[in-house]
């Protein structure tokens, strides 16, 4: 695939993950490239969507591999997308997490998105790209390991924190951070997002057992409110689906909802996520 036909891909190749405060499109290369935090309303930390240069972004996918398929968990807003390597396979499940009221274990507040790698078959090289950027592209903050495994990135109004298995490779390249590492069968990696306002709390690292645990909860979150449709006819699975992307431009806070979860590059076109 040439460059020009990777930038800039159309609007219909996004997904959206959301957690009824901000939400993020994830394309079809694996990339998160619109992201705003901490609401739908903030400046975004991911804008490639708006600025293919200078627009940040967060990629995860293997080297060298293409994408098999990837598809919506049945009633959830949580995504799946499945890589090739030669004969190797990995599945990478995204998601921001959302809790039932009911559930005792929640995420911190800080915790915007997790991006987990589950290798399917055979070992599988992977790298995160992971480019934010604060005050619409206007700044390119610094990025600084604080313990290992996670790192942050400061602006004028809060911080980004990433988190990454501890055992990959690290490099840091003028406001660019490149990791790198590798899955097996029986083995599990994650890499998760966090956000704090000017002089928050640093997060505490998150563990496997405990991204698992939200995971799940998220999913609970989506089937459960789908249960108070009461619609029973052939038209369930598209009918789900569209009630789902509808409710992930809802502000929980207010009840509200946003026209689109893009802000202003709605003129691109409908932010409905795509059935694939």
């Amino acid at each position: 695939m040439s460059d020009r036909d990777v930038r800039y891909p159309p609007i219909a190749d996004y997904g959206m993950l959301g957690d009824l405060r901000s939400a993020a499109l994830l394309s079809k290369q694996g990339s998160i490239d619109w992201m705003c935090l901490p609401r739908f309303d903030s400046p975004w930390i991911f804008g490639r969507l708006l600025d293919w240069d200078k627009g940040g972004y967060l990629e995860l996918r293997p080297v060298g591999g293409a994408l098999d398929y990837r598809q919506y968990r049945r009633d959830s807003n949580v995504i799946q997308t499945v890589w090739r390597s030669g004969h190797a396979r990995m599945r990478v499940v995204d998601w921001m997490p959302i809790t039932p009221k009911s559930k005792r274990v929640k995420p911190p507040e800080s915790l915007r998105l997790i991006r987990m790698v589950q290798p399917v078959a055979g070992s599988t090289a992977w790298q995160l790209t992971f480019k934010p950027r604060f005050d619409y592209g206007r700044q390119v903050p610094a990025l600084s390991p604080i313990r290992p495994g996670m790192l942050v990135a400061e602006g004028t109004d809060g911080a980004v924190f990433l988190q990454y298995p501890d055992g990959a490779a690290l490099r840091l390249d003028d406001g660019v951070a490149t990791v790198t590492g590798r899955v097996m069968p029986g083995q599990r990696a994650a890499i998760m997002l966090h956000h704090t306002e000017r002089g928050g709390k640093r997060p505490a690292p998150i563990s496997m057992e405990e991204a698992h645990t939200y995971l799940h909860q998220t999913d609970d979150y989506w089937v459960d409110w789908l249960r108070s449709s009461t619609y029973q006819g052939r038209f369930d699975e598209p009918l789900h689906r569209s009630a789902l992307a509808l409710k992930l431009m809802q502000y929980l806070p207010t009840g509200a909802f946003v026209a689109a979860p893009t802000t202003s590059t709605a003129i691109r076109g409908s932010a409905t996520p795509p059935t694939w």
